[in-house]
Order: structure tokens, then C-alpha cells, then sequence
């Protein structure tokens, strides 16, 4: 069974359209396979809700949303070095826009609502499938509110190495730790589909989008790996019971804890934000094409790049030194003689 939520009719889940364009925050696929569900979520996007009314406090805001750059910038300010790695030996991840913590702090410094809610404790915070789970388990009425480590991994608030959210992030981003899900592992039960035609049927399977796609592709040893194309274009290798730093900008997260009583697995990641994205953009914005399908035909009949080649960092090079390597290797020049448009 899927279930995809559009963003149109869907108001109540935070959504909105605009500019003509229905934008949509996610497509959840919910798979029941006859005595239990689980959810896949697109991960970093966040919600903050009211606990008492069940209602949204303001529209979701996306992976790719980079309203927070101001907020990016002033967070980076303040520590020694002005380092944006500040944080990475305890979240595995740089400060920037993608995160949840980001989004989660524009909200509370941006909208009023969410601040006096945060203030009179009725606000809880989630990434999609935490609003999800709480929805599908009662809502108000007994909501069951958690989240799995692989989700919890991408808000730059949970400690990849103790497993916790962690007090000192928590501080840094100045975010009340008690407006946090529990923290579960990725194959449960957390609580039971509480009406409908599957009520009573026991949510028990939860995972961050990526890290389902590694788990969906069977790479359950260490140095496995997958590669999606869809929105962006992640990289995912499985790296064991042990977290890799990386030196060449990819990202340090968890994989999969498929038990309370199993190990946690971990992944190297190589993000690249605008993939699939593209081919929209080159449609709908400069109108190059009539049909995405059109692509295909305009690469081949060029037959080759001339040595061009166009880099759609849209919202930033995540993986730049990546990047580097990259086209150093290929064309043994330094990347600082190159113009990256």
C-alpha cells in the first residue's frame, strides 16, 4: 500500500504551494505487509507542532530550504575559528542550512507562534516521521512522539557516538531538549495504528529515506555502498559498528540500528543537493527543454562536453573537496585555476 501525501490538499501536514507550483515536502511510502507498517521519510525536513491541538505551527520546512543561512552564518561566528566543523566529532556533520537544528532555530527566532509555544511547552519538534508516526498512533490523543536513530542523526542535535540527544548541542542551538522525540532504533514496534481500516495494526519499521535505499539495496557489510539519483544524488557506503570522519567533505552518519539490542551501523556520505532537480530547473526556468525526457536526446546528440562541464550547486557544494579531487585527478590542474559556475 503507498500512501502519497500531496502537498495541495494536505494543509493540516504543513504543506504549501506556491508560486503556481505545488511544492511538495515528501513523498512517504507506508508499506504493510499484512501485521505491521513502517515509514521512510525524507530526512532533515522539520515540523514543529502544537501537542494539544495537533496542529502544525508553521509549514514544513524542507532539506533543501535555505532560509537559514543567516542563521548558519551567525552560529559560525561564534565558534573558535569561526570553524564550521565545530561540531563534527560528536554529530558527524558540518554547520549548515541542511540540518534540522538550522531550521528548527529559524522557527524559533522567526515565528512567533512556535516561540510562545516552545515557551509554554506545548511545542514538539520532529522530522517527518516522527509528525507521521504521532498522527498515524493518536495524535493529541495518546500520539506515540519518537523518531529513529538515522533521522535523529541528520539534526546536528543527537551525539552519533553515545546515541543521545546531547545537552551541550541542544545548548549550542539553544533548543529545549524535552520538545525532542524519543529516540528509537530502526526496526521496532513504537506504538499501533490507532484507527481506520489498519487500526491496531503495530507500526514497527523506521528510516531516514538514504538510509532505507542502503538497507533496500542489501549493503549490510562494511564497505558496501549505494548511489540514488532522484531530487539529489547521495552516496551511501556502509563503514561498520564504528564512525568514519571523513577529510574530503563527505558526511558521517548512521546507517542502521535494526533492533534495540543491535549494534548501530554507520555510513560515509557524498550528498549531492541538486540532481534530478536539474532537469526541472532547465524546463520550467529557462525553458530549454519542453519535457524532462528531452534531456536524454539534447546529451546524445552532443556527443561530447568539449571538456565543459556544468556544476548545479544550487544550494552549495556540499562535497566540494570531493569535487576537487575529482577534477584535479581527471585533468591535473588545481581546482583554484577553475571558474565554478
Amino acid at each position: 500500500q503507498c500512501i502519497s501525501l500531496n502537498s495541495g490538499t494536505n494543509s493540516a501536514f504543513g504543506f504549501e504551494k506556491a508560486n503556481n507550483y505545488t511544492w511538495c515536502v515528501c513523498v512517504i511510502l507506508i508499506f504493510s505487509v499484512s501485521v505491521a507498517l513502517g515509514v521512510t521519510n525524507q530526512r532533515e525536513t522539520t515540523i514543529v507542532w502544537d501537542k494539544e491541538t495537533g496542529k502544525p505551527l508553521y509549514n514544513a520546512i524542507v532539506w533543501l530550504d535555505l532560509r537559514t543561512q543567516t542563521t548558519v552564518k551567525s552560529l559560525i561566528e561564534k565558534t573558535p575559528g569561526k570553524n564550521k566543523n565545530h561540531l563534527k566529532h560528536k554529530t558527524g556533520l558540518p554547520i549548515s542550512t541542511y540540518f534540522s537544528a538550522l531550521k528548527l532555530r529559524w522557527l524559533m527566532d522567526n515565528v512567533g507562534e512556535v516561540a510562545e509555544a516552545v515557551d509554554a511547552r506545548r511545542a514538539i519538534f520532529g522530522t517527518v516521521d516522527s509528525w507521521l508516526i504521532w498522527c498515524l498512533t493518536g495524535g493529541q490523543n495518546g500520539g506515540v512522539h519518537c523518531t529513529d536513530v538515522t533521522n535523529a542523526s541528520r539534526t546536528m542535535l543527537f551525539n552519533i557516538d553515545t546515541m543521545k540527544w546531547d545537552e551541550e548541542l541542544c545548548k549550542y542551538f539553544d533548543v529545549p531538549i524535552e520538545i525532542l522525540p524519543q529516540v528509537r532504533s530502526s526496526s521496532e514496534i513504537y506504538g499501533y495504528m490507532s484507527s481506520g481500516s489498519l487500526a491496531g495494526v503495530p507500526i514497527s519499521g523506521c528510516l531516514g529515506d538514504q538510509s532505507a535505499a542502503l538497507v533496500g539495496q542489501m549493503c549490510f557489510k562494511d564497505g558496501q555502498a549505494k548511489n540514488t539519483y532522484g531530487t539529489g544524488c547521495f552516496m551511501l557506503k556502509n563503514t561498520g559498528t564504528k564512525p568514519v570522519m571523513s577529510d574530503h567533505g563527505l558526511l558521517t552518519t548512521v546507517a542502521y540500528k535494526l533492533g534495540r539490542d543491535q549494534p548501530t551501523y554507520y555510513a560515509l556520505e557524498g550528498s549531492v543537493a541538486i540532481a534530478g532537480a536539474v532537469v526541472r530547473w532547465l524546463k520550467d526556468n529557462l525553458g530549454i527543454i519542453k519535457s524532462s525526457s528531452d534531456i536524454e536526446n539534447l546529451a546524445a546528440a552532443a556527443g561530447t562536453s568539449y571538456g565543459c562541464y556544468f556544476v548545479p550547486a544550487f544550494s552549495g557544494l556540499v562535497s566540494n573537496k570531493v569535487l576537487k579531487s575529482v577534477v584535479t585527478s581527471k585533468y591535473s590542474q588545481p581546482l583554484d585555476n577553475w571558474q565554478i559556475q
